[in-house]
């Protein structure tokens, strides 16, 4: 007992010792260990990065199917997404209309579903071979996937650049007129009139008098339409790429003033376009309008400006759309009055002028009288004459005082290569940004990031710091404590395996699913031309969401029988219908799209719904689109169907207000306030649409995502909630808040009637055809539903036996 109480008696002063010299070892066991924790974190960290990255590439790059059986249906040929971003061939078989609609398109979704890296696209105007190619590929040298080459050339221009070169298959098609001819014994009738006329004179066509059909090219003239026209198909080829950002037009007599790196940096980070726009008095500016052009383009509207234009990617669509303007200046505009000097200037000051400079980069000296700029020849090249264009800097660069004016000059002869070339200086110019061009984007990622990190930093500190206090006596018995459990637990435990993480096969193909979707819907939004003309004949998309296997198909091919070119197909059906080939068969023939799966109830019937409508969407000439079921029929043949739909001037999207359980109840709280409970509708799934209301659906996403993360589970049924919902808030005026497929709900229950073969009967499918009364364009009609559905698939027999005297097919 004596041996307990002892330490009892001298345990204050014992203990004050102990801290006076045990106090610097702990510090630096404190420190120590804090140290270790830290790298271990963050070591911890970087592996489970580098782990997770080396997993999710190996599965992206990877061929093998961990979920959907897509191999199954490899015998059809899917475009690739990257063909349709950044078409790798440039020769084309589109006339001018359409490549000028096909380049009018306009992503509606502004984040892009691939790695995007800006691009500058150089468009050459030029009569034949670039003279000064080698100081160009010296100039682009090493800077691969920054820029994009276009060339138009003469079509009689047979030569090409070596594999080697830059400009290798880089020319664009040329215009080539196709001219009929008519021999009536005197004359024949050539069917393009102004671009032959002068020629005709000339009797240049003697020769094809006893043909049928002339091919002819139209040589880009100076100073005529031709020359607007080929500029205009430079952009418009060069659109087709959507990394172009910015497109700068040259001449094969243009040289570089600056290496690649300052010319890439000052077009991208520049916030303006870069087009001569100046209101000019005298003869040669004012004196060249044409009073013919009154009303469209007034006299105070008339500009004059440089042939040699840089624009960003938005005004380059606003010059391949243009149909109103370029019309007029190109009837009105003819020598003396050179149409090259006046359309682009005048279009930019009339919709463009907020954001461009009214001046052109590319310099050009005019000091000299005559038609006809400067030509530079081999003895005006020199050191001095390159800096003091380079050094001119009275001009302003985004709305700031520029250092630099110009990036390109001309007019250089062929002969100054050599002089050129030996001249180059491949260093950056030190540019003076102004600060308002800072990306403010870039700062509040650094500054998120400096803020996780110490966020990150705090919280393992707070952590951390419930195990060791300030006090050393508690941090040494801490320690103590932690020691001696931890070894308790390391000897006492059994080794064991650690086993590698593997991710389940759903989220792969979740994963998956949901990059394929992106790019659909990319896609889709994207074919939204600002030219309102179209290239072809208008189509209804039949879009069936089905199970499996399409029981009525022999009904829908009499429906489609002879309307070839009218009507579009697009099947989705369940991924496990991959490797059948029942819906491979007649007008169903290699019409399955990409699919996934698809739950009654569940959100991803919604997903399905926007995958039909975006690959629809592809298809320019689909006006209209009908979203079916496997169970659904036709009440009307496609004649009238056809008239029906695309003479309506509403779409057919069910839209109303329910009270209870079945319609306000299903609200989400969620979904406040992107959709307050008085926005709140439902309707019927199978709806039927126009063109714009598709595509402003699949250009959704701030209704899209809290619906998906509010309203995805059997409780709110997303599918009869989300369209009506979207429609009311942003499309209601426009739409006529019904539905033309007909089904019965009066049996009550989560699903509708559905018909026997013992109901098919004359009397009851004119009850479908004809039993109600609505509105029609404004007008009451006795044609509402265009299909019904529940419909069993024991009634096909009947059906095809009455569809001819009732349905008229």
């Amino acid at each position: 007992m004596n041996q307990h109480k002892m330490p009892v008696c001298v345990k204050g002063p014992l203990i004050r010792r102990m801290v006076r010299e045990s106090t610097p070892q702990i510090a630096t066991i404190q420190v120590t260990t804090t140290i270790i924790f830290t790298f271990t974190i963050a070591f911890f960290v970087v592996v489970l990065g580098m782990f997770i990255n080396v997993r999710v590439r190996k599965f992206l790059a990877s061929d093998k199917d961990y979920f959907l059986p897509i191999q199954s249906m490899s015998s059809y040929s899917f475009p690739k997404f990257d063909d349709w971003v950044a078409p790798k061939e440039l020769w084309h078989s589109m006339s001018d209309e359409e490549l000028m609609w096909r380049a009018s398109m306009v992503p509606q979704i502004k984040e892009y579903p691939y790695n995007r890296t800006p691009k500058v696209a150089f468009i050459f105007l030029t009569r034949t071979m670039l003279p000064l190619a080698p100081l160009w590929e010296l100039f682009l040298k090493g800077h691969e996937g920054l820029y994009s080459i276009y060339l138009h050339t003469s079509p009689d221009l047979v030569d090409e650049y070596p594999e080697t070169s830059v400009f290798y298959k880089r020319r664009i098609p040329s215009k080539v007129y196709i001219v009929k001819a008519f021999d009536f014994s005197q004359n024949f009738i050539l069917l393009d009139r102004r671009v032959v006329r002068s020629r005709l004179v000339q009797g240049f066509y003697k020769p094809f008098l006893k043909t049928d059909c002339v091919s002819i090219s139209a040589p880009v003239e100076w100073g005529r339409a031709t020359m607007a026209d080929a500029e205009k198909r430079l952009l418009a080829n060069a659109l087709l790429d959507f990394s172009n950002e910015r497109f700068v037009l040259l001449s094969e007599s243009c040289i570089p003033l600056f290496n690649f790196t300052t010319v890439y940096h000052y077009l991208i980070r520049s916030n303006q376009s870069f087009v001569g726009s100046f209101d000019d008095p005298r003869k040669i500016g004012r004196g060249r309008y044409n009073k013919r052009m009154a009303p469209t383009i007034l006299l105070s509207d008339w500009r004059k400006g440089s042939q040699w234009f840089e624009v960003r990617r938005e005004h380059a669509i606003l010059i391949v759309s243009d149909v109103k303007f370029y019309p007029i200046i190109r009837d009105h505009c003819k020598p003396p009055c050179y149409m090259d000097e006046h359309y682009l200037a005048t279009l930019m000051a009339k919709f463009g002028e907020e954001l461009n400079s009214n001046r052109s980069i590319t310099w050009v000296d005019w000091s000299k009288p005559g038609s006809h700029p400067t030509t530079f020849a081999r003895r005006d090249v020199s050191l001095r004459f390159l800096e003091r264009i380079r050094g001119q800097s009275d001009c302003s660069y985004n709305n700031m005082p520029g250092s630099i004016c110009f990036l390109f000059a001309r007019k250089f002869h062929p002969n100054t290569l050599e002089p050129l070339l030996s001249k180059v200086d491949q260093k950056p110019i030190s540019m003076k940004i102004p600060q308002s061009h800072l990306n403010p984007i870039k700062i509040f990622s650094y500054l998120f990031i400096i803020i996780g990190l110490a966020l990150t930093f705090g919280i393992t500190l707070g952590l951390y710091s419930e195990r060791f206090s300030l006090n050393p006596l508690q941090t040494l018995k801490t320690l103590s404590s932690a020691v001696a459990t931890s070894a308790v637990t390391v000897a006492d435990a059994p080794p064991t395996q650690v086993a590698e993480p593997e991710l389940h096969p759903m989220v792969l193909a979740q994963i998956r699913a949901d990059k394929e979707t992106q790019q659909i819907l990319k896609k889709a939004a994207t074919v939204a031309a600002k030219m309102k003309k179209l290239p072809a004949k208008k189509k209804i998309a039949f879009m069936f969401l089905v199970k499996g296997w399409l029981p009525f198909a022999p009904l829908w091919e009499e429906f489609f029988k002879g309307h070839q070119g009218l009507y579009s197909i697009y099947v989705h059906a369940d991924p496990s219908f991959n490797s059948s080939s029942e819906l491979d068969t007649g007008v169903f023939r290699g019409r399955r799209i990409p699919n996934q799966q698809a739950h009654w109830g569940k959100f991803s019937l919604v997903e399905a719904e926007l995958r039909l409508l975006a690959t629809a969407l592809l298809d320019p000439s689909n006006q209209r689109f009908v979203l079916l079921s496997e169970s659904c029929i036709p009440l009307f043949n496609f004649s009238t169907v056809y008239s029906y739909l695309l003479n309506s001037t509403q779409t057919f999207v069910e839209v109303y207000d329910l009270e209870g359980p079945a319609g306000r109840d299903r609200y989400k709280r969620r979904l406040w306030p992107a959709i307050t409970i008085e926005q709140w509708r439902k309707g019927s799934q199978w709806f039927e649409m126009n063109r714009d209301l598709a595509s402003r659906i699949v250009s959704d996403r701030a209704y899209f995502t809290v619906f998906k993360k509010s309203c995805w589970w059997y409780s709110c049924y997303a599918d009869e909630h989300y369209l009506p919902s979207w429609v009311n808030i942003n499309y209601g005026a426009k739409n006529s808040n019904r539905s033309v497929t007909y089904v019965d709900w009066t049996r009550g229950g989560s699903h509708p009637v559905r018909y026997g073969r013992n109901l098919i009967t004359v009397g009851f499918l004119e009850f479908l055809r004809h039993g109600k009364t609505c509105e029609y364009n404004g007008k009451s009609t006795n044609v509402c539903f265009l299909f019904a559905r529940k419909f069993s698939f024991d009634t096909l027999d009947r059906l095809l036996r009455l569809a001819p005297k009732v349905m008229q097919f």
